[in-house]
């Protein structure tokens, strides 16, 4: 494998294991410390937020590689700070800094698989990419469950255990980090010199994600709060949890290579509108459950078919605009989308408060899901634009 090909697969299994990491710890660390499901759901919206700093702050490199390296040593920063920092400022205020990395690995990402959106195989390409970083989410949640139980069985305090599992996200950032240097984001063709970026107009941009949006409120809704709903209604032990997160990022992984594989034969906008009507009948089906491991395996189908459209409608959006277009547009994208993740998942935290919160929460979700469908039917009637030959 060249220098280059490690640097892809490297960077996106680090931002995985350390987004499933946070993910599961961040959350637990709050109730662990007697907070409540809506004090949990406003520090992972913050960190979901952040992401859109990220975004921000990629406007300062007009190079990929550049974004992807500022962006794992960030995330490695954010780590340290949720193990070490005070009480729980600390993992609130690494949550932040860990969000704004991942905002600028994604800008990087996109970046790089956007100059061929549109060509034979794109979406093949942006699935493959996302299928990595999800089984990066499957060793982070895997490993982090592991480390929680061995570090409870040694006689660790609950909460310690959970702050020193956050270092599991800082080590597989910095892994990310050193294989981007020596030369390998250059063979991996995401160095070049800097280009003029030209801006989609707003409403139109803003047209193309919509199916986005509402995709990534539903997802962010039902599986982002899944660790509170999980151990909150479901008495499931934070092992439990985070293994049950593994299962959602193995869902996610599978949907993507699946939905890449269905969009080349039937094509981006059938594929993508059928996973999301699916996903909201799996999502609407989760209110008449009852049972936690029932629960789970209902959930991993819902985020299966909605993970599933998303690597196709990041694809499909990027595809009808111009090329010149195409390195801006994921800046847009990812200062706006995480604000919807945020929005929904502050949101979910505070409708799991009340008494039928999770019957509100499920309804939501699922309306959100049949939204996106209908979105991508009338959105990805569109032209499509060729990408550029190299």
């Amino acid at each position: 494998m060249t220098a280059g090909r490690r640097a892809i697969v490297a960077t996106a299994l680090a931002a995985g294991v350390s987004f499933a990491n946070l993910a599961v710890a961040l959350p637990l660390v709050v109730l662990a410390g007697g907070g409540p499901p809506s004090l949990a759901g406003a520090v992972l919206a913050a960190n979901i937020g952040a992401y859109s700093l990220g975004a921000l702050l990629a406007l300062g490199w007009r190079r990929p590689e550049a974004a992807l390296s500022a962006g794992m040593a960030a995330v490695a920063a954010g780590g340290l700070a949720c193990a070490l920092g005070p009480g729980l400022a600390g993992p609130a205020a690494g949550g932040v800094v860990q969000g704004m990395g991942m905002g600028l690995f994604w800008v990087g990402t996109q970046s790089a698989l956007g100059r061929r959106a549109g060509a034979a195989g794109s979406a093949s390409a942006f699935a493959a990419q996302y299928a990595l970083y999800v089984a990066g989410t499957i060793v982070g949640g895997t490993l982090t469950a592991a480390l929680i139980g061995g570090l409870r069985l040694g006689g660790g305090g609950a909460e310690a255990s959970l702050r020193a599992s956050f270092l599991l996200g800082t080590a597989a950032a910095l892994a990310g980090l050193a294989s981007l240097a020596g030369g390998g984001a250059q063979e991996a063709g995401l160095a070049g010199r800097p280009v003029q970026l030209l801006r989609p107009a707003p409403l139109h941009s803003l047209l193309l994600q919509l199916p986005d949006f509402l995709l990534v409120a539903g997802l962010s809704a039902v599986g982002g709060l899944a660790p509170v709903v999980l151990r909150q209604h479901f008495h499931l032990s934070p092992s439990l949890v985070s293994l049950a997160v593994t299962a959602l990022a193995a869902a996610k992984a599978a949907g993507s290579l699946v939905g890449g594989r269905l969009a080349g034969a039937v094509g981006h906008r059938m594929t993508a509108a059928s996973m999301l009507a699916g996903a909201a009948l799996a999502a609407f089906s989760l209110i008449a459950v009852g049972d936690g491991a029932v629960f789970t395996a209902l959930l991993a189908l819902t985020t299966f078919l909605g993970a599933g459209a998303w690597p196709l409608c990041v694809d499909g959006a990027l595809a009808r605009v111009e090329w010149e277009e195409r390195l801006a547009l994921p800046v847009a994208w990812n200062l706006r989308e995480p604000a919807v993740m945020a929005a929904a998942t502050l949101a979910g935290g505070y409708l799991l408060d009340i008494g039928d919160g999770r019957l509100l929460l499920l309804l939501v979700s699922g309306a959100l899901f049949a939204a996106a469908s209908g979105a991508v039917l009338a959105v990805f009637r569109r032209p499509l634009h060729a990408p550029r030959r190299a």
